[in-house]
């Protein structure tokens, strides 16, 4: 008895080192939430040239229903004759040849672009330095049930977004001007259920700033509502210097007073110039808003549908005037925030930041690797996500010198994953295999 107690004391002491052996061989995190997706185009970018020019990427949107990625931007971005260009690619970074035969377009519009895609594939341009808004098929062509030729001028530039029934609003502030929104029909008449006849000015508060008044001076964002309501970001000047806003018209053209009381949210409001930079529809009819107080820090804030701010707990950027310009809800609920702030140190390799929050507004610490900021910086501040929580970032130019424009998109994984490498799968195997055979 003893003996045989004896023995398997000894087994067991002689079996320990193999099992740690086996214990050792953990998963490893292959890559994680944040990372370069190198199975998306070459290396994780997805480029279109233009031989002869240069060519910069601007706005990007996904057409999450026909599997594919719309670029907007411009061939030489620094000449005169720059053009709207326009791209397509598949989600996994391959030209969609279905757009223009190749998945590119250099159009006769002039400067670049911003898209805002209808349901059926068929998207709508802002073009630049002549504004226009233009209308286009799935394929690239111009839609000519749009304004006759697919084409139709307006008065100054400004930011678009689709409303309901295929129609299209535009929303400018000119130099120390009203908010002027205008709304346009499918067919690229103007819509007259809208304010009387289709366009309509508004004053932020139309008194003396000495008496407490405040006075447009720059757009920071647009975005409709499922139900046509418009929502609008943007900076005002007043007794305190800048401050950032938000409105909401309604679907008929008047300030919404169910919003804030009077249709009008101040949003940043510190010691000194602050703005709202970005808008972005959240589930539930709730508002997100980029917002910079004190100059130096830029984050989300939440409104509820009736205007209150909610809880939301966005740690931000800081630093040297950071600005959010762009905000998307993931398909999960989750936010990307990017834009740029003017960094020129060892620790912002990029003057462009993205980061990721969760629907709470806390910072999503599965996003951005180790870091204990979360933050990544990529090729560019505008931003999209693909159906599978992938985001896609258009590549801007490098405002460092000796950088060049390029076209192009880079995808940024939305999750993480883990795993055995080859290696350690093979010795898995083999350790198993050995301890079998005891």
């Amino acid at each position: 008895m003893f003996g045989r107690v004896h023995n398997e004391r000894e087994n067991r002491a002689t079996r320990a080192p193999r099992r740690q052996a086996l214990e050792g061989l953990e998963s490893r995190l292959l890559f994680a939430a944040g990372d370069v997706d190198t199975s998306f185009g070459v290396n994780g970018f997805a480029g279109a040239t233009f031989p002869g020019h240069d060519a910069s990427a601007g706005d990007i949107v996904v057409d999450a229903a026909r599997g594919r990625v719309l670029v907007a931007g411009r061939i030489d971005p620094s000449s005169a004759n720059s053009r709207l260009t326009l791209a397509a690619f598949k989600l996994n970074g391959q030209s969609d040849t279905s757009f223009s035969g190749d998945g590119k377009l250099v159009t006769d519009l002039t400067g670049g672009g911003q898209l805002a895609l209808l349901p059926d594939g068929r998207f709508y341009v802002a073009a630049g330095t002549v504004p226009v808004i233009a209308r286009f098929n799935r394929d690239g062509s111009y839609d000519k049930t749009f304004s006759g030729d697919g084409k139709l001028p307006v008065d100054r530039a400004g930011r678009i977004a689709v409303a309901p029934g295929g129609k299209v609003v535009q929303a400018s502030i000119p130099g120390g001007g009203p908010l002027t929104v205008t709304r346009y029909n499918a067919n690229g008449s103007l819509d007259k259920s809208f304010a009387g006849d289709g366009s309509a000015s508004f004053e932020y508060d139309p008194r003396p700033i000495e008496d407490g008044g405040a006075v447009w001076q720059g757009m920071g964002g647009l975005a409709v509502q499922p139900d046509g309501k418009i929502v609008v970001a943007g900076d005002v000047y007043g007794p305190q210097q800048w401050d950032g806003v938000v409105v909401r018209l309604t679907a008929s053209g008047s300030f919404d007073n169910t919003f804030s009381g009077d249709g009008r949210q101040i949003v940043a409001h510190a010691s000194v110039d602050d703005f709202a930079t970005a808008v972005a529809l959240a589930p539930g009819g709730d508002i997100l808003v980029g917002v910079i107080e004190l100059e130096y820090h830029a984050f989300v804030k939440r409104l509820a549908p009736n205007g209150t701010v909610r809880s939301f707990a966005d740690p931000g950027i800081e630093g040297d005037s950071p600005s959010i310009r762009d905000i998307t809800v993931a398909p999960d609920g989750r936010v990307v925030v990017s834009g740029y702030g003017d960094w020129y140190d060892e620790d912002h390799p990029r003057d462009w930041f993205l980061y990721r929050l969760n629907a709470d507004g806390g910072r999503d610490t599965s996003f951005g690797g180790t870091g204990s900021t979360h933050v990544i910086y990529p090729v560019g501040y505008l931003n999209a996500v693909d159906p599978s929580g992938n985001i896609l970032v258009t590549q801007a130019p490098d405002t460092k010198p000796g950088s060049n424009p390029i076209f192009g998109v880079t995808r940024y994984r939305g999750s993480g994953r883990r795993g055995h490498r080859r290696g350690d799968e093979a010795g898995r195997r083999h350790a198993l295999g050995r301890r079998r055979q005891r």
